[in-house]
């Protein structure tokens, strides 16, 4: 039977760090956006895995709050949001890439103009030769970099790409009206050019035109609904728009508890068919991961619960699981859910003495574990922990009862006699 070992005072959930980035991300999958970012940034100076993944999840919760404004119509307090994201991890809304981002190191592109000429001018196509104009426009030769993109339309043609950073370097020369031009073809030659999209909006908003500016982020957005920036833009103009009395409608993204991914529903339909995976994870030691693993198992959980209410054993490793990310009260629930479809689950019996004892309810707890015994946990440690919680409750002679049945089933358990010893003193 699983049965998850109580972890010492010295463990890592003694440490006050650990302690508010497991509350952090407690808030986090409650959807408490707010406590989540004040706990999770807290944490943002943390060296190792522990501070990175809280300024990721910090992020992601003022993302949340951003967009949660936004849908309220206060877009100051959605960019403030948006932009506080978009400085702590950068554009993209993605864990594997602000993982990358941690560790990757400054490129100096002021030297490597030289490089990217002799690539571009042989053999290159459209990309090298946009990447020479930008290590040219970064090394200072301006001029330079307008030559070789124009070489680069004479060579290519219509390329999406090569027009967008046309746009780009005339809208830094303060050039809107060709910048929008050539911003605009980039979207006509690509109209799934999200990122064109968003500097045609860019464009039209310091021309002034705010309305159009709106269309492009909207576009933007619908693209690259993970795209920091583009949310943080499309609020600035949305605010824009809202106070000129302009009427209009957002396209918002479904929060992230209402986003259930294909390979989650996969996942969820596969543990309702064989309990080995819930099973393997919940006996792993505990680990600076625990928060992301478990997490993920109590989202995929929620998901086949949804489909499946009646399964006992489901709500039995919800229960386990929601224990072990630190959440008694959903713990509690899923344990209490389990035990009114299935009243003779010794586990999930064994389970609710367990939340029972953790919140000081010895007596409801040996109760549970009377009601686990009578439905076929007669074994030696069971009856020891029905007599500890017994003890507790000052029922020593039935205590006795339990130390007696353990010896009787157990006669070298060394651990019977000496409880039996200590209630004999």
């Amino acid at each position: 039977m699983f049965r998850r070992e109580r972890k010492s005072g010295s463990s890592r959930s003694a440490s006050s760090d650990i302690s508010r980035y497991t509350h952090g991300m407690l808030r986090y999958r409650r959807g408490d956006y707010q406590a989540a970012a004040e706990l999770l940034k807290s944490l943002s100076d943390h060296p190792g895995p522990i501070g990175r993944m809280a300024v990721y999840y910090g992020a992601m919760a003022d993302r949340a709050l951003g967009i949660e404004a936004m849908r309220t119509s206060d877009f100051s307090l959605a960019e403030e949001h948006l932009s506080a994201a978009a400085r702590a991890i950068g554009q993209r809304a993605n864990l594997s890439a602000y993982l990358l981002a941690c560790y990757a190191r400054n490129r100096k592109f002021d030297k490597c103009a030289g490089e990217m000429e002799k690539v571009a001018k042989p053999n290159g196509g459209p990309v090298e030769w946009r990447k020479l104009a930008q290590a040219q426009w970064r090394a200072g030769m301006k001029e330079q970099a307008f030559m070789s993109l124009y070489q680069a339309v004479r060579s290519f043609g219509d390329d999406s790409q090569i027009q967008l950073q046309l746009g780009l370097f005339c809208a830094a020369e303060e050039r809107f009206a060709e910048a929008f031009t050539h911003i605009s073809q980039a979207v006509q030659y690509d109209c799934d050019n999200a990122s064109a999209h968003f500097y045609l909006g860019l464009t039209s908003a310091a021309q002034g035109d705010c309305v159009q500016a709106l269309r492009c982020f909207q576009r933007s957005f619908d693209l690259e609904p993970d795209n920091l920036l583009v949310a943080r833009q499309l609020s600035m103009a949305a605010n824009a728009v809202h106070q000129s009395g302009s009427r209009f409608v957002l396209r918002l993204p479904e929060s992230p508890s209402e986003q259930d991914s294909t390979p989650a529903r996969q996942l969820a339909r596969y543990i309702t068919k064989d309990s080995a995976l819930p099973e393997a994870l919940l006996n792993l030691p505990e680990s600076e991961v625990d928060n992301d693993l478990f997490g993920v198992l109590a989202g995929v959980l929620a998901i086949a619960l949804k489909d499946h209410p009646g399964y006992a054993d489901l709500h039995y490793y919800a229960s386990v699981t929601h224990e072990r990310l630190g959440d008694i009260d959903r713990a509690s629930d899923h344990a209490r859910a389990a035990l009114d479809i299935n009243p003779k689950y010794v586990r999930a019996r064994m389970q609710m003495a367990d939340i029972c004892e953790q919140t000081n309810h010895a007596d409801q707890a040996s109760e549970h574990i009377a009601w686990a015994i009578e439905c076929g946990a007669d074994w030696p440690d069971v009856h020891v922990h029905a007599a500890s919680l017994l003890n507790k409750c000052k029922q020593t002679d039935r205590a006795k009862h339990h130390l007696l049945r353990a010896l009787e089933l157990k006669p070298d358990y060394t651990q019977a006699h000496e409880a039996l010893a200590s209630l004999a003193a």
